[in-house]
């Protein structure tokens, strides 16, 4: 995923890179994210693996390794845990939970509070073609965020995709792109303060 500066601002710069792999008994993931500028900047390696429980049921956890470097201030880099949870309710509905920061962790000499976000979403597929996600999210020292979002697949290698949120009122709009196991992304994004921004994502899946 790149967004080179998001709502105009090369301070927002965003670069991600992630690859999945599925094994009989568990999957696992790595993500690396670079955020920011030379004179602030959040770069981020996240390791997760997870698992079926039960019928239908599956955890995971994640270890982030996270470093934040501040022109004039220096550097400082901290340790945290993430948790997540996936219920099948029926083959069309599932839920799904994560708590960002479970351990609370600090970062610095002077001991910052790092979020510690919690997120519970329901994903629903009415038809073949169609899918809706919804989700409720609390930040500690923010007020709750709903969000919620759709894809329509409507070609077999086309899907456009629209979401939403509160707290602020945001507004996106896109389309992915699959051929030959490749998936070029688009997405639009609008903020009522910032404006209008874009990103671009690009993903491969390995034939099994």
């Amino acid at each position: 995923c790149y967004a080179p500066e998001p709502f105009g601002m090369k301070e927002l710069r965003t670069v991600s890179a992630a690859i999945a792999l599925q094994t009989p008994f568990i999957n696992l993931g790595v993500v690396v994210d670079d955020f920011g500028s030379r004179l602030y900047r959040e770069t981020t390696a996240a390791v997760g693996v997870g698992g079926a429980v039960s019928a239908g049921a599956a955890l995971g956890i994640a270890v982030n390794i996270g470093a934040v470097s501040i022109e004039r201030y220096g550097a400082a880099t901290t340790i945290t845990f993430d948790l997540g949870a996936r219920l099948e309710v029926v083959e069309s509905l599932c839920l799904g939970y994560t708590w960002k920061n479970i351990s609370g962790a600090t970062v610095g000499s002077s001991q910052a509070g790092l979020p510690q976000i919690q997120t519970l979403g329901v994903w629903y597929a009415p038809h073949a073609l169609a899918q809706l996600t919804v989700d409720l999210e609390k930040d500690i020292r923010f007020p709750f965020v709903v969000r919620a979002g759709v894809e329509l697949n409507i070609l077999e290698q086309l899907a456009l995709r629209f979401g939403c949120s509160n707290n602020p009122g945001t507004f996106a709009a896109g389309f992915g792109a699959t051929l030959s196991g490749w998936e070029c992304a688009y997405a639009l994004n609008t903020h009522p303060q910032l404006g209008l921004t874009h990103v671009i994502g690009v993903s491969f899946e390995f034939p099994r």
